[in-house]
């Protein structure tokens, strides 16, 4: 005896002229299809986005082997986050913004701001997050050079009890331009929050790429 199983998912948007995206005012329908050994089955779902307040409303539609419909059905609703990117005046990235949908709209949830040297070389890359009033520091890295304008070290800092502990330092050394040595210092902290956890989690690809400009 021969099993099959087949499936396909059309999703289509329908967004405003002036949305970048499907998640800006926007609604987008999901359509999947699915026959496993001869039994067909059909959903479909339906996301309304709302730029004005980040707020997502789902309903789905479902059509099990042999039917019928179940008509549409609310799956609740939940927000969204959306990015904003700050650019400087020579175009260099001065900050990435994220808000949070809620029920009053838009709110700030967390920050990466950069700062750069009269050279516009990364001089500073710090991380903060809202917390309902005010933003925390967590966590920042900073880039020192030389009088060639090369790297001469870099140090990268975790906010503990409003106090800037150190993580760990890298120092290097030349002849001229030419790289001579590299040394790498670093120290044991207490346990790291769950909440910076998070946060290195997210942006580590982002420090290790600025590591290399």
């Amino acid at each position: 005896m021969h099993y099959y199983w087949f499936s396909f998912v059309i999703q289509i948007c329908f967004a405003q002229s002036s949305s970048g995206n499907c998640k800006n005012d926007s609604t987008v329908v999901s359509f999947s299809f699915n026959n496993q050994d001869g039994d067909i089955s059909y959903t479909e779902s339906i996301a309304v986005y709302d730029l004005d307040s980040g707020i997502v409303i789902s309903q789905y539609n479902s059509y099990p082997p042999g039917g019928p419909w179940s008509g549409l059905i609310n799956s609740g609703s939940y927000y969204w986050d959306k990015t904003d990117t700050i650019y400087s005046p020579f175009g260099t990235v001065q900050e990435i913004l994220t808000l949070t949908g809620s029920p009053s709209g838009w709110v700030n949830s967390k920050s990466i701001t950069y700062a750069y040297t009269a050279t516009q070389k990364i001089d500073v890359y710090a991380i903060r997050s809202w917390n309902g009033s005010s933003w925390d520091s967590l966590y920042k890295k900073v880039w020192l050079y030389n009088a060639q304008d090369l790297v001469e070290q870099t140090a990268t800092f975790q906010m503990q009890l409003g106090v800037w502990q150190k993580i760990n330092m890298i120092q290097c050394a030349y002849s001229g331009y030419q790289p001579l040595s590299k040394t790498f210092l670093s120290r044991t902290l207490p346990e790291i929050p769950g909440k910076m956890i998070h946060f290195l989690n997210l942006h580590i690809q982002e420090i290790l790429e600025l590591k290399h400009q």
